[in-house]
């Protein structure tokens, strides 16, 4: 009888893929705790509470890297993604180097994208099969379904509720000078944002869930769907409407006429939601028919941010005036006395227009172009997991189309989702 030894690098690669179970744990915690990480830190325990969120993300990445080193494999992010990325973090860094005023803020501000990146290829390693991928991405839906949930909660007006919420934010969040539901986020477009990404990894879990849980999540989705119309982010709803019918085309496309059938009847939420509304509230033509400027005694029309961020490209038009600079010189450009912590240019595509110019914009643009082009082909692919792969293009499709009117990749919780789809995206691609 002779004894099989086995050779040290067979030891190393075991060793490392136990180790993946670390960086997965991380990455499923980290999404499903992902709405704590915009909250106010207004005493010890919510200090205490985002910075052990915040602190996730590095450690997954951390962790990842361990994995690597032990297994000697290191993730290979797709050759399609890593010619925009490169070029876009490039321009980044040149922008924020040349920025013509605030120079260190903008050069603070590269973290942000960097740890993105990161991130991506993080889940791109991590998540090596799909039984991996769609553990995360469950993670990131019950990360969302809490946030509707305590959304819901905070609409009913129950006090307790409403004392609990305010000790996560720093105040009331006028809007039109009429309060909305916010959840734990900073803001209720956030919110919006936010569920958006969640709600069509609700539909998937549920299409793919057999019958005892097929109907808990349904209710999860209307719970969801019911939060973003009451966050009353118009674009908000009506991304979230495309992305019900992009799924129900994707539903009709492999012949199941029972999804489409569902998500027909998921929308019905959005006017029994409005309905509601207008019966126990007399404000709602104000927050629905205010029109763009959705301006207040605090904060200018949208219509003017844009102007403003289209006048600062004009000015720096080939690498703007550095990331995240725009909030820091609104005022100058504008005449307006605003606040720069809360300023933003309310486009992700003008943002990154003002920020780092015509080559920042084009290079993002042809990055959330290859992300698209990934999702396609992933859903294209076809298989048993297709409803996860058609969430993962409504959720990108959901940030594509509300960046028209928002910019959340300023926002740590809107990004690191985002990203986390990204690198799911991508990883989905290339089974």
């Amino acid at each position: 009888m002779t004894a099989t030894v086995a050779s040290p690098r067979a030891a190393i690669v075991v060793s490392g893929t136990r180790l993946l179970v670390l960086p997965r744990l991380a990455l499923c915690v980290l999404a499903a705790s992902i709405g704590f990480g915009d909250i106010a830190q207004t005493n010890p325990f919510t200090t205490g509470v985002l910075s052990g969120v915040h602190a996730l993300l590095p450690l997954a990445v951390a962790l990842t890297v361990a994995s690597a080193a032990l297994t000697r494999q290191w993730p290979r992010y797709p050759a399609a993604l890593a010619i925009p990325t490169g070029i876009w973090l490039t321009v980044l860094v040149a922008s924020a180097v040349l920025a013509p005023s605030h120079r260190s803020d903008a050069l603070a501000t590269l973290d942000r994208p960097f740890s993105s990146v990161l991130l991506a290829c993080a889940v791109i390693f991590v998540c090596h099969d799909g039984s991996v991928w769609v553990r995360v991405l469950q993670a990131l839906a019950l990360g969302g379904l809490g946030i509707a949930i305590i959304g819901l909660a905070e609409a009913s007006g129950a006090q307790p509720v409403l004392d609990a919420l305010g000790a996560l934010h720093d105040g009331a969040i006028p809007i039109g000078d009429i309060p909305r539901v916010a959840a734990t986020l900073s803001h209720p477009n956030e919110t919006a944002m936010l569920l958006e990404l969640c709600l069509p990894l609700l539909i998937a879990w549920a299409w793919t869930a057999r019958d005892p849980l097929r109907l808990p999540l349904m209710l999860a989705c209307i719970a969801t769907l019911a939060c973003i119309v009451l966050t009353f982010s118009r674009a908000g709803t009506a991304t979230a409407l495309l992305c019900l019918a992009l799924l129900a085309l994707v539903a009709l496309r492999y012949r199941r006429p029972r999804h489409a059938i569902a998500i027909g009847l998921l929308a019905l939420v959005v006017p029994v939601a409005l309905a509601w509304t207008a019966v126990v509230d007399d404000g709602l033509d104000r927050r629905l028919l205010a029109g763009l400027d959705e301006s207040s005694a605090v904060q200018p029309s949208r219509t003017e941010f844009w102007s403003v961020a289209v006048e600062m490209a004009g000015s720096n038009p080939l690498l703007g005036v550095g990331p995240d600079n725009f909030r820091w010189l609104f005022a100058s450009y504008s005449g307006v006395d605003a606040d720069n912590l809360g300023i933003h240019a309310h486009n992700q595509y003008l943002e990154a227009f003002a920020d780092t110019g015509l080559l920042g914009a084009l290079s993002l643009v042809w990055l959330l172009a290859a992300l698209a082009f990934h999702c396609v082909r992933a859903l294209s692919r076809g298989g048993p997991d297709w409803p996860w792969r058609a969430a993962l293009l409504a959720a990108t499709s959901a940030w594509l189309m509300h960046a028209l009117l928002d910019d959340f990749e300023r926002f740590w919780p809107t990004s690191v989702a985002f990203w986390l789809i990204a690198g799911l995206s991508a990883r989905s691609a290339s089974d």
